[in-house]
């Protein structure tokens, strides 16, 4: 690493991470007195396409995040490049992912979900706002900040490495398929599994049952068009918490509109 970076601005404290994408770490930015995530891809040789495919991503990541300016979504404060590597700066997030808090505690409580998933619709509609599709929404891109109080942390969204510019042409498609990445992590919110898979019974607001079916629709034309439309209706099914009824892995309800539509 090259020696100028730390001794200059940037402090390492300690190790979060390493692999094909580069190396993370977290440092303390001297000048501006602040923790700081700090990202290191080595520059590849010409015949490393694999490298280079991943400092291009990371590269692609702080240019499209860097444009974003919103507390759902992961700030970018400085990127650069040296003769050996690149390195992307970004906040630095307490907390852990989405995928981490599912695998180890299984679904929150409804209430919870719904507000993970509204804050989450929150974060891709200012970025769609700015013209920019996600593309990669999954719990491992979603971190769940930690908070003064014990519990499901806020939505802060990551990882726009594969992100790009929506045109003209493709905006409404492409933004529906975010949406409907979206409806696969309230899925996994609301049952512990991922659609098309066998769940175990699961209480459910009836209102739900539309938001999901609509949210997972096979023809982009039949998915809610905008993040905010999808948010207020979770916001709606959300004022009948009462209501609720068993969904089973069998073919009824909403399991069964899934497996009709993969078939």
């Amino acid at each position: 690493m090259h020696q100028a970076l730390i001794a200059g601005r940037y402090e390492i404290r300690d190790l979060l991470g390493r692999g094909a994408g580069g190396t993370v770490l977290e440092a303390m930015d001297r000048r501006l007195d602040r923790l700081v995530t700090l990202k290191l891809v080595c520059r590849p040789g010409a015949d490393e396409p694999a490298a280079q495919q991943a400092l291009h991503r990371a590269l692609r990541d702080a240019q499209a995040a860097g444009r974003l300016s919103h507390p759902g979504i992961v700030a970018v404060h400085d990127m650069g490049q040296g003769p050996d590597y690149a390195w992307i700066v970004f906040e630095r997030v307490i907390g852990e992912t989405l995928e981490v808090a599912l695998d180890r505690d299984g679904p929150p409580p409804l209430a919870e979900a719904l507000r993970i998933a509204s804050e989450l619709l929150d974060a891709l509609g200012a970025a769609h706002r700015r013209g920019i599709l996600h593309r990669a929404v999954t719990p491992a891109n979603i971190l769940l900040a930690a908070g003064p109080e014990p519990g499901w942390g806020q939505v802060r969204l990551t990882d726009f490495g594969i992100a790009r510019l929506a045109d003209a042409a493709a905006d409404s498609q492409d933004q529906r398929a975010d949406l409907w990445a979206a409806g696969v992590v309230l899925h996994q919110l609301l049952t512990g599994a991922r659609p098309f898979e066998d769940a175990p019974a699961t209480m459910l607001p009836p209102p739900l049952d539309t938001v999901m079916a609509r949210a997972l629709a096979k023809r982009p034309e039949d998915r809610f068009p905008e993040a905010a439309e999808m948010a207020e209706a979770i916001r709606v099914a959300a004022l009948h918490p009462a209501r609720a009824r068993v969904r089973r892995s069998h073919p009824q309800g909403l399991i069964g509109f899934l497996r009709r539509v993969r078939a």
